[in-house]
């Protein structure tokens, strides 16, 4: 098994609009969102109709904990998303800059998803044929449609093959391929022998024949990989090496990164920002439940946002900041929220009910409540909100972090997109307006050609 690190062209996947899915699926997404609305439905009841303050705080701190884990998952999902940080398109790099292939005969993806490796090895040598196999389980959402759709998206249909399998028992018969790459898929492989698996892949691979496995080769699942490996040279492998590539791409040497520019372990950071969390809710005027005020979830937010900020003693980039706020804010449980007030966003009930929420607002002189004028529009598909306080605002300059504070008002314009609607707006109090002028309009409506000049 030659695994020789070799220099690669640039290819980019999904730039024709593939969809190569995430390792952090829709599901998990939904799972924890509905636990997150519904602590947070339990911690309004408990203040509102049960009044028993302890219960409602501890359904508080679930819905602030589930917050903070929905972000993280978004995050994470954006790092690893094709297009996104990219995070998988290098580890796919690494990989295949450890085969010594060249280029000619068979090559067998074990466990290939959405097809993106063996698409992105079909594009690295134009003249093998590759195979890929995976039992494709419900968990994330892959299938062999996605595949092959994706390969001739990617104009590589006609030499990639895609099949249903069990790597327990691979469906080929000995010495079939002339290389084999597999990528974090041995681990998930439940209760099967790793070292067995291994050896069942390698059954297929020809003399001569070319093999690079990327997993978390914990010993608990491996077992002794130093012995494995010499006894894979004592059966006649020419070449065997266990490379470390956490070090290259996202392991090691990532989280040291971290570590370097925040200045702080990954696990401290997390404990210390729930600490700050709680610190920054219990020095907020409160401004009413979820339930009777929306902005609620604007100003909780806020809190998280900036507590692991200030968790990284302010050596977070502003720039990864921006990131990480944006990231969260694009979970598919969030865009589905937004999404789902598309059908209701642009009619007179709704400017009613925002009318009427701003004139309590108004009554309530709390500096971090959002006090605003609303203007009706022409018709249902305009109107306009002129915000004279803002409640981020206010919470920026009680924690020392004024200059945050627009990078969550860029958050509006996502969120309007998603309701179906454009948002106009010319300044911000963040900045130094006297005020937000926010004109929103119905996207393709007359107001909005009005708007773009059309």
């Amino acid at each position: 098994m030659k695994q020789h690190q070799k220099q690669q062209k640039i290819i980019r996947l999904g730039t024709h609009g593939e969809d190569y899915g995430s390792w952090m699926s829709n599901p998990v997404f939904y799972m924890i969102g509905g636990l997150l609305t519904l602590s947070a439905v339990l911690a309004a009841l408990s203040f509102s109709m049960f009044h028993i303050a302890a219960l409602g705080i501890l359904f508080s701190v679930a819905v602030a904990a589930l917050l903070a884990l929905l972000i993280w998952c978004a995050w994470i999902r954006k790092q690893y998303a094709f297009g996104g940080g990219g995070m998988m398109e290098r580890v796919h790099q690494v990989v295949l800059s450890h085969l010594d292939f060249d280029g000619q005969g068979q090559l067998l993806e074990v466990g290939c998803g959405s097809g993106a490796l063996s698409i992105r090895a079909a594009l690295t040598w134009p003249d093998a044929q590759i195979t890929g196999m995976d039992y494709w389980g419900v968990a994330y959402g892959y299938g062999q449609a996605m595949c092959e759709k994706n390969a001739e998206s990617e104009g590589v249909g006609f030499r990639c093959a895609f099949r249903h399998g069990d790597a327990n028992k691979l469906d080929f018969p000995d010495e079939s391929f002339d290389a084999v790459v597999s990528n974090y898929v041995y681990h998930n492989v439940m209760g099967a022998d790793k070292q067995a698996l291994l050896l069942e892949t390698l059954r297929v691979l020809k003399k001569g024949g070319v093999f690079a496995l990327n997993d978390d080769m914990k010993p608990k699942m491996y077992g002794d990989m130093d012995a494995f490996v010499q006894k894979l040279r004592d059966m006649g492998y020419e070449d065997v090496r266990l490379i470390d590539t956490a070090t290259e791409v996202f392991g090691s040497r990532r989280r040291a990164g971290i570590r370097q520019e925040l200045g702080w372990d990954i696990s401290a950071l997390k404990q210390l920002s729930k600490q700050i969390y709680r610190q920054m809710v219990s020095r907020t005027p409160d401004i009413g439940s979820m339930m009777e005020n929306p902005l609620r979830v604007c100003l909780t937010g806020g809190i998280l946002w900036l507590s692991i900020y200030k968790a990284a003693e302010e050596k977070m980039s502003e720039k990864r900041f921006e990131g990480m706020v944006s990231a969260s804010m694009r979970s598919p449980l969030v865009v589905a929220a937004f999404r789902g007030k598309a059908k209701t966003a642009f009619t007179l009930k709704a400017q009613y009910k925002r009318a009427a929420t701003a004139s309590l607002a108004d009554a309530d002189r709390n500096p971090f409540q959002w006090n605003a004028e609303v203007i009706f529009g022409r018709d249902a598909e305009e109107y306009t909100i002129l915000y004279h306080q803002c409640g981020l605002c206010a919470l920026g300059r009680q924690e020392g972090l004024p200059h945050l504070v627009p990078y969550l008002c860029a958050l509006d314009t996502m969120s309007v997109d998603w309701m179906g609607g454009r948002l106009y707006r010319t300044k911000t109090l963040a900045t130094g307006g006297d005020c937000c002028d926010f004109y929103i309009c119905k996207k393709g409506s007359c107001w909005d050609k009005e708007r773009q000049g059309k």
